[in-house]
């Protein structure tokens, strides 16, 4: 029997993980004009970050293999405390682009580690639920920025974040030790025999259908974290709301991600992942489709960007779970990996051509790219699963 107090600490980190992923977006608005750089920088930004997670995907396994599942994260969460303090002390963009690879790295490293752990441990809706805390700890962050932007600065957010996460790796070192008390080793696979031996990346490519659901998250990933991290921007570029009140904005978008992913996890155990999928991705057009309207009335822009939030959020936990109902057990760990890293590339691909597009068709247009990129993802969903299907 698999004890669920480990699966709660990793609820903890990917707390951590989402919190600090959603506050350079939600900030960004007045963090740009306070260092004087360009708005639109902050795609080149989250490229750096992806690009970074993207290389600890690969690593993971080996880190993992070396100083188990808790230290790795703990590794992590360090790297992303040390990350809050730079962005706390940044006066250009250099001192951003040196904080953000240690940022995407920890962020890499819980993303992967938790998920190989999670999917082949749990069923989908307590993996729904781990995604869920990102959203949570995304909706939490920016309140926090919020307070100390209005009573003090921005900055200060920053530091009471890294001090939080090292509290938080004081409290995992406490809990490690009383497992081991318990001679619990919980580093291993948690499937008896198998310990997590790699049957081969390329291998692993090469089986029927993998391609194309890696492609799938791909654009799942690329579009949805590259949108939610672009949406204050886009709020203030489009619907002049201000950098104050665009970081409510970013929190409630975040708040209605965790809520997406916990009623629609739970919905997993009753209803067909694959539909429930489908029924995201469609919606998901919709709501990019909205940006057009261009309607500047608060409680209508709250509506828009939860909408989005809840409908976005569960597509990547139910992928991710999807992987065990289409593929053996076996090469799961390369899977997860290998969607980690397809995953976090596409963030770091749309990211650069958002701030493209905000440069050359403007921030009022660069939606398209959110519209284009999710009826692709639809149509190679639908594909994928009538393969399997045949198969």
């Amino acid at each position: 029997m698999i004890p669920r107090t480990f699966l709660y600490v990793i609820y903890l980190c990917y707390i951590m993980y989402g919190w600090t992923a959603s506050l350079l977006g939600s900030v960004w608005p007045k963090m740009s004009s306070d260092i004087a750089i360009d708005v639109s920088l902050l795609g080149i930004l989250v490229m750096i970050n992806y690009i970074a997670s993207g290389i600890a995907s690969f690593c993971t396994y080996k880190i993992r293999q070396k100083i188990g599942t808790n230290y790795t994260n703990e590794l992590a969460l360090g790297l992303m405390a040390v990350s809050m303090i730079i962005f706390a002390n940044a006066e250009n963009f250099t001192m951003l682009a040196i904080g953000m690879p240690l940022l995407g790295f920890g962020s890499g490293l819980v993303d992967i580690n938790s998920n190989s752990y999670a999917v082949r441990a749990y069923s989908a809706n307590w993996v729904s639920y781990m995604h869920a805390c990102w959203g949570l700890g995304a909706t939490i962050g920016p309140i926090v920025l919020s307070f100390a932007m209005r009573k003090f600065t921005y900055r200060l957010g920053y530091i009471w974040t890294a001090v939080i996460i090292l509290a938080i790796i004081i409290v995992l070192n406490i809990l490690k030790r009383s497992w081991e008390r318990k001679k619990y080793d919980y580093d291993h696979s948690v499937v008896q025999g198998n310990t997590d031996d790699k049957s081969g990346i390329l291998n692993t490519i090469k089986e029927k259908n993998v391609m194309m659901i890696l492609l799938c998250f791909f654009f799942a990933n690329g579009i949805g974290c590259a949108l939610s991290t672009w949406i204050p921007t886009i709020e203030v570029g489009q619907n002049g709301i201000s950098a104050e009140e665009v970081v409510m904005v970013a929190s409630s978008h975040f708040f209605a991600l965790m809520g997406g992913r916990l009623i629609l996890g739970t919905l997993s155990n009753k209803i067909s992942i694959t539909k429930l999928i489908i029924f995201c991705i469609a919606i998901n057009i919709v709501g990019a489709l909205m940006f057009y309207l261009h309607i500047n009335e608060l409680p209508f822009i709250y509506f828009h960007v939860i909408v989005i939030g809840f409908i976005s959020g569960p597509v990547i936990p139910l992928l991710n779970s999807n992987l065990k109902e289409l593929f053996d057990e076996k090469i799961l760990p390369e899977l997860i990996s290998l969607g980690g890293v397809f995953g976090l590339t596409g963030i770091a691909i749309f990211s650069a051509i958002m701030t493209f597009l905000s440069k050359t068709i403007g921030i009022n247009n660069i939606q398209i790219l959110p519209v284009i990129g999710n009826a692709i993802l639809l149509i190679l969903y639908l594909k994928a699963t009538a393969s399997f299907k045949r198969s």
